[in-house]
């Protein structure tokens, strides 16, 4: 059975030698730590990277032990924060990487853009060049670019775009910068909370303020089973519904959205309640599989879902074949 694993990163080594490079967030350190806040900071592996066959061949290996046929590549957190000609030449430099390796190994890797958020029409450009001369499949961004995020104003040109192209933007978490979930580390800026509370808000202004009403067609995925959103799914319907203002724009409950406009992967999550929540809530035909690797284990995460409670025909739809419908492949 074909296994695609929706979420695994990597680093460029253009974009770590300008991580390198700095002396403000974000930043590394002898390339082998990242540091995003006060509070969040990771240390950086090899299997991060892809700037040598023998590391790529190090991937494959590890994603053929598990049964993955195929990962979507997407970058670790960085690049959407650099501002001005750096920032462009840096996804430009990524993108010919990763289009290089999924040309060296085909059929092994699907790869997912992230732009120069912060000149919009460089970011439509290279859009435009990753989707039409590239061949990528999807839009790699973040819950937040430090003290902005997707779902303000300036960015419906990225959107619009988005939905144009036909690629599907993966909005993943980063370090917050709320003020409420600093000052205690990791426990409340990283995946412990901040990164779903972060998430989830995006998610939701996305979807009160109209966005997917606008950009009807646009797809919107999001990791860790829906980021918290589908346990509170019913009462975001109910609750929006009574107490609707003049300045929420949706035009329908939320559930509608989940339904035509926005999917979930598996990625690091391993609960079963979790799940079985997700399926009952959105269906299984809204789910894909992703591990977050290399920051989760690939063995946990398939071991996870090899393990769950379901049907062969619900695995393989979790497994490719609805991400063979997203990707209109």
């Amino acid at each position: 059975m074909e296994l695609i694993d929706f979420e695994s990163h990597f680093y460029s080594d253009s974009l770590f030698d300008v991580l390198c490079s700095r002396d403000e967030y974000p930043y590394c350190t002898d390339r082998n730590k990242f540091y995003y806040s006060d509070d969040f900071a990771v240390p950086v592996s090899d299997t991060l990277f892809l700037h040598t066959d023998e590391f790529i061949e190090a991937r494959i290996a590890e994603m053929d032990a598990c049964g993955v046929s195929t990962q979507v590549l997407g970058i670790s957190q960085g690049l959407e924060e650099l501002q001005g000609l750096q920032s462009i030449e840096c996804a430009r430099a990524t993108h010919d990487l990763i289009y290089k390796v999924s040309n060296n190994y085909p059929d092994r890797f699907i790869c997912f853009g992230t732009f120069p958020v912060g000149d919009i029409d460089a970011s439509i450009a290279e859009m435009e060049r990753c989707k039409n001369e590239l061949g990528f499949k999807g839009w790699m961004t973040f819950s937040n670019y430090r003290y902005s995020y997707i779902d303000q104003p300036q960015y419906r040109p990225l959107l619009a775009a988005a939905e144009r192209l036909k690629l599907p933007v993966y909005i993943h978490p980063t370090a917050p910068v709320i003020d409420r979930l600093g000052g205690l580390g990791m426990a409340m800026a990283g995946g412990a909370m901040g990164f779903t509370i972060d998430t989830a808000i995006t998610a939701a202004r996305l979807i009160f303020q109209g966005a997917f009403d606008d950009y009807p067609d646009l797809q919107l995925i999001l990791g860790h089973l829906g980021e918290g959103l589908p346990y509170t799914l019913d009462r975001m319907d109910k609750r929006s519904s009574v107490q609707k203002a003049s300045k929420s724009r949706n035009e329908h409950l939320p559930s509608y959205y989940f339904r035509k406009n926005i999917w979930v992967t598996t990625s690091g999550i391993f609960s079963n309640p979790t799940f079985e929540c997700a399926k009952t809530v959105l269906g299984i035909d809204r789910i894909l599989f992703g591990s977050d690797y290399p920051y989760e284990h690939l063995t946990d995460a398939v071991n996870y879902v090899e393990e769950l409670p379901i049907s062969g025909s619900d695995r393989a739809k979790l497994y490719s074949e609805n991400a063979q419908r997203l990707f209109l492949l």
